[in-house]
Formats: C-alpha cells, structure tokens, sequence
C-alpha cells in the first residue's frame, strides 16, 4: 500500500486518482488529508470539515474476485469496516448502516461513503472510494439536517491515524487487499451488513417523491436495491435516490 498524507488537496478522491495514474500503481493507493477544499458529499452536497478535526481519505485498488454484478459488496465492506471501528470504541454505541452507506449513530450522520467503479466488460477494473469520518468537530456550521461527530458523543478527542489504520484493516482484509486472502466471502459480508442496518426492525416512515409510508426493511440485493416490505405486506423495490427516511428534526441520539 502506498499512503500519501496532505495537509490540503481539493478532495481526496481527485487526490488519489491523480496519485494513482502518476505511480501507475495498480496496487493500493490511500489519499488522507487534514483540510478538502471542495470535499464531496452524496446526491452532489458538499462536505463539511473542519480543519485537521476529520478523518478524509480516498483510496483506489482492484477488488479481488469481485463481478461488476456484485460491486455492492465493497460498499457493503466499507461501511462494515467503519461501523465495526466505531463500535470497538464503545461496543454499547448504537452505530449502524443507513442504506446505501452513510454511518450512523443514533439518528445522526457520523460518516459518509463515495464510491465510483471503473468497469471493463464484467469485472471491476479499478475502484476509488472516499470516505469522510467525523471525529473531532464540537460545531457543526452547514445546513446538513443532522451531523454527529465522535467526540460530541464520546467527549474525547481521538487520533485520526488510528482511526485510519483500524478501518483500512478491517476492509483489506475483508476484501483481500495487499495480496491477503479474504476473510470474508460476500455472503458474510451482506449478513453482517443487513444486521447492522440503521432501523434493521419494525415499522418506520419513509418518502417516495410524493408519497409517504411505513414500512420496514426486508433486504438489500445484489446490486444494492432496498427491498422494502409495507404494513400491508408488500415488497417494493428502491434504487438510490428513489426513497429516503423519514428523520425528524428533533429525533436525538
């Protein structure tokens, strides 16, 4: 693996692609940094960050034996990876997936996944991912409805290196990163991702364009489709975007 450390880039996701093509690694290559400029958030936000109070980092590298098919499993992996780090810090912490991959604790967001696969025919030629992780940050100054950060909740600052490293563990050797053989299959990983899906049981609201409903979660396939089943014990399909969890503003940790 290469690490690459900035004190400021643009995003790190621009970071490690340039990175990538100038070494021409075709191994691992990780982009963090203490400050993004224009740092992305999902549906085309932007990321709010503090100076040298967040985890950002970018990585690229090749899954090993993963189909184009199946590409939901690294996002799958990821956000494993990160709820699990989270949770080794306290384990009675209710840190759990939103689908498709923001990290949650409680009802607020702590952590956010970008990921973008470079397809040749039906395999994942390369991959990039991007994750911004909450750590440090007292005040929050977007409108972002309902950001968290790891010490607001823990009351303690952490090290973001450490942080750092314990999720990239996680994650390569789920996937087999660096030459390792995978720790875990796909099956494995989707089954411990379902179990820690944000509002995994019961009846909540959710918004599709007009229409709101109740329902609960009753799987996520392949492709990373939310299967939702109704109170009338319909199964409907979403794909991301089309559906979004009903939060209220004043729901809490």
């Amino acid at each position: 693996m290469k690490h690459i450390h900035l004190a400021e880039t643009t995003s790190t996701m621009q970071a490690v692609r340039d990175a990538d093509e100038r070494l021409a690694a075709g191994g691992v290559v990780v982009v963090s940094a203490d400050y993004q400029t224009s740092g992305r958030g999902q549906r085309g936000n932007s990321w709010e960050s503090e100076h040298g109070q967040n985890l950002l980092f970018s990585m690229t590298f090749c899954p090993v034996g993963v189909q184009a098919s199946r590409q939901f499993m690294v996002s799958e992996a990821l956000s494993v990876s990160i709820v699990e780090t989270v949770r080794s810090i306290a384990p009675s912490v209710s840190a759990t997936v939103k689908w498709p991959n923001d990290i949650y604790i409680g009802d607020c967001k702590v952590a956010g996944i970008l990921i973008e696969h470079d397809l040749q025919g039906g395999e994942i030629r390369r991959t990039i991912a991007g994750v911004g992780l909450n750590v440090n940050q007292m005040v929050f100054r977007s409108d972002a409805p309902n950001p968290v950060s790891l010490r607001q909740v823990f009351r303690q600052q952490f090290d973001c290196k450490v942080l750092l490293d314990a999720i990239l563990g996680k994650f390569f050797g789920m996937m087999g990163l660096e030459g390792k053989r995978a720790t875990a299959t796909s099956a494995s990983v989707h089954a411990t991702y379902m179990q820690l899906l944000y509002r995994r049981k019961g009846l909540f609201p959710y918004r599709a364009g007009s229409e709101t409903f109740m329902a609960e979660i009753a799987d996520v396939s392949a492709n990373g489709t939310l299967l939702l089943r109704t109170a009338d014990g319909k199964v409907r399909q979403f794909g991301f975007k089309e559906v979004e969890f009903v939060i209220k503003p004043n729901d809490k940790l």
